[in-house]
């Protein structure tokens, strides 16, 4: 009981203070303050609780603005003068004047105040151990080497870490441990990740493996990463967290000692923190090439919304109360942000993020992040009091500054695979998005830094490959589509079909074309075929040429009815079911018309054909692997035997996201008018029901959801393709 008092009595202690800048320094981040505050009454009451704003007086706020900027809790003679112009500020941006005297209210001084904190009991020390050995196995089968402390420093840290202590690496500095995949990739970057608040890298583990996976077949290396693992935000009982230098040597000394000159930095909420220290040191700064911020809390920290939700908020919804008691409440995390938490030093603005491409990921339902203000500060032009919200929908880039809104998520909800979140399709999308937003940037920076791609796709052209032509650029961003006679591709037929009676007066037609009243007569018998026993047994040669007469079929009862149940569920067509070639002689005059004015049988020029191929196959394949590479391959190359020119549409859209082929991008850098064509033409030929090949349309449909318009869309996004895609495969019964 003395230890545990004594440790209650050194956690209050108060938190030693770094010496305030100078004046002009201060002055000049009041005014930054100043510019960057949409709703001042809601400002000024947040940092004093809640309080009403008749006890919020003058004498109060020169109290609050002596600690938010002079560093200290109270002020004397020479420091009236500055903090009697700071409240003048106030005044002005209020548009009243602050009551004379000192009211009731009292201000959140964070590094001042009590620190509150609950002890934890036994049982949750061992989860937190039972938790940690599982990330310590899972990193272990992922390919990363654990740099464990010393032995003394390990027994520093409670619950113990058993399996650390057998590691055979040990941490070059004397607080921080860290996991490390070694860099042998000589066209990407490696990348330092740092996390947030939690329970170590549990959170994390899943995008860390992901990143170790996204180079695909025919990577030149390995990308290397240092995980950075912060205990006392880890919920253990350890040591005090390290100070901004102690912080940004050991970090540096650890980069450094793998010989890492230039690496892509990646940060997660408290990260940011740190991630504003390091871009504000100068012998850091020029060695992070690019970063990707994940909700954020150091942008726009002079705004009360992180303290206040993170230490005052009275908790009412199940994720507040489970911020409060595991998070805030816990000791080292609460001791980290009450006395190793100066606003100052942690403050990243936007002149921070200047001169590198930089990703912010941003949720909507964040409660402790006010997004809204960050990202309207970050993405939107038209100052912190406008209701722009334009920029939530914004194009990706992966130039400059980029801004990525999930706006129904909450706080680290990116990290989350579809195992953990209810709606599987979503969650899945979001966190795949959140690996090619850092595979990007990572590649990009790479780029930029003058590393070749070994990965490029061969710019020669090969024998045999299907033509690709119209423009030069192959029409792959003009909205304008050739003309209906363009023939397509070798390779692929589009012969025209004898007109369908058309009706020009808004009737609908009544009659059918002779070779429509031919085809139906044939598909009659189709269904006929698969009462017969021995068709019940026929082999199956083509997996995308099958029937399911499964549970969720109709077919299935008059199968059953007519010869009784079967194990059977899967039947190949007959023969006489037309494949795609044959499709087109299905289609009329009107609808090969239409195909045409999409430009649907056209390609872009070989060589960018090439090249989105290969990005697709680098950076999509990998997470989303729903096509065989060298089946596909050796059709693509084949000019006899094409692939489907639905699933090969399909897969330049995918790969247009991903491709930074400047022929893709228009004047502003963004390849979505080339992903809209790809999109348009895709659509048209499912559309027009030119695929018959069911594993075929379900391979195109996943890829067709890498196009979305916007929040707006609400129907043919990617939801909706996924959606399709399950339904058909359900109806093809690739479940069974």
């Amino acid at each position: 009981m003395k230890r545990i008092l004594t440790r209650y009595f050194l956690l209050q202690s108060e938190a030693p203070h770094p010496p305030p800048p100078p004046q002009q320094e201060r002055q000049r981040l009041f005014r930054l303050c100043i510019e960057n505050i949409s709703d001042p009454e809601r400002y000024l009451a947040k940092w004093f609780k809640g309080a009403h704003p008749s006890e919020i007086r003058r004498e109060n706020v020169k109290q609050f603005f002596c600690w938010a900027f002079l560093n200290k809790r109270d002020y004397g003679l020479l420091d009236d003068q500055e903090l009697e112009d700071y409240a003048d500020q106030l005044e002005d941006l209020l548009g009243r004047e602050l009551p004379p005297g000192k009211g009731d209210a009292v201000a959140l001084r964070l590094t001042l105040d009590k620190v509150h904190m609950l002890y934890r009991p036994l049982i949750w020390y061992l989860i937190v151990l039972l938790i940690d050995t599982l990330t310590h196995l899972y990193m272990r089968y992922h390919s990363f080497q654990f740099y464990r402390l010393n032995t003394y420093q390990s027994l520093t840290v409670f619950p113990p870490r058993p399996l650390t202590l057998m590691a055979s690496h040990t941490t070059p500095v004397k607080t921080l441990s860290y996991w490390y995949r070694p860099h042998t990739s000589q066209s990407r970057l490696p990348v330092v990740f740092i996390h947030g608040i939690g329970i170590g890298l549990w959170t994390y583990a899943g995008f860390l493996a992901e990143l170790n996976r996204l180079q695909g077949e025919h990577a030149d290396g390995a990308t290397g990463a240092i995980a950075i693992e912060i205990m006392p935000i880890s919920f253990r009982l350890t040591k005090a967290a390290l100070n901004r230098e102690s912080m940004k040597s050991e970090i540096l000394k650890i980069v450094q000692s793998h010989g890492w000159s230039k690496f892509v930095l990646v940060a997660h909420s408290y990260g940011s923190v740190i991630a504003s220290h390091l871009l504000r040191d100068g012998e850091t700064s020029r060695m992070i090439e690019a970063l990707l911020l994940v909700d954020p809390v150091s942008v726009l920290l002079h705004l009360p919304d992180v303290a206040y939700n993170f230490t005052c908020r009275k908790p009412s919804g199940a994720n507040e109360y489970q911020l409060y008691y595991f998070a805030s409440m816990d000791a080292g995390v609460a001791h980290t942000l009450a006395r190793g938490f100066f606003w100052q030093e942690n403050i990243l603005w936007k002149e921070d993020l200047q001169d590198r491409r930089v990703t912010v990921v941003l949720c909507g339902k964040d409660l402790i992040v006010n997004t809204e203000a960050v990202g309207r500060y970050l993405a939107s032009d038209k100052g912190p009091g406008s209701t722009d919200s334009t920029w939530k929908t914004k194009e990706w880039h992966g130039q400059g500054l980029d801004v990525i809104w999930f706006g129904d998520l909450d706080h680290a909800q990116v990290f989350e695979t579809k195992q953990d979140y209810a709606s599987e399709t979503r969650s899945s999308t979001v966190f795949t998005f959140l690996i090619f937003a850092y595979a990007a940037i990572m590649s990009s920076a790479a780029n930029d830094h003058g590393v070749k791609d070994a990965t490029a796709a061969p710019q020669s052209q090969t024998p045999g490959h299907p033509s690709f032509r119209s423009s030069d650029r192959g029409d792959s961003i003009q909205a304008n589509s050739p003309s209906v006679e363009a023939p397509g591709p070798a390779g692929y037929d589009f012969p025209h079909n004898d007109t369908q009676p058309a009706a020009h007066d808004g009737m609908p037609v009544t009659t059918l074309s002779n070779a429509q009243s031919v085809q139906q007569a044939t598909q009659n018998t189709h269904y006929a075929q698969f009462m017969k026993p021995k068709f019940a047994r026929a082999p199956i040669k083509e997996a995308g040429r099958v029937a399911y007469l499964g549970e969720s079929s109709n077919l299935s009862l008059l199968v059953q009815d007519r010869h009784g149940s079967t194990d059977v569920v899967h039947y190949p067509l007959p023969d006489t079911v037309k494949g795609s070639k044959a499709r087109l002689t299905d289609l009329d005059s009107i609808e090969i018309d239409i195909l045409h004015q999409r430009g649907a049988f056209l390609l872009p020029p070989r060589a960018l054909c090439d090249e989105l191929v290969e990005s697709f196959f680098q950076w999509v394949a990998p997470v989303v692997p729903v096509i065989n590479r060298s089946r596909f391959m050796q059709r693509y190359r084949d000019p006899k035997n094409p692939p489907s020119l639905l699933l090969l549409q399909a897969m330049l859209l995918a790969g247009s996201r991903v491709c930074t082929n400047p022929q893709l991008m228009d004047a502003s850098g963004s390849t979505t008018p080339a992903a809209m064509t790809f999109y348009k033409r895709a659509k048209a030929l499912y559309d027009a029901n030119y695929e018959d090949d069911r594993v075929t349309i379900v391979q195109a449909l996943v890829l067709m959801g890498w196009y979305w318009e916007g929040p707006e869309d609400v129907t043919k996004n990617v939801f909706y393709w996924t959606r399709v895609a399950t339904i058909v495969a359900q109806g093809s019964g690739m479940h069974r």
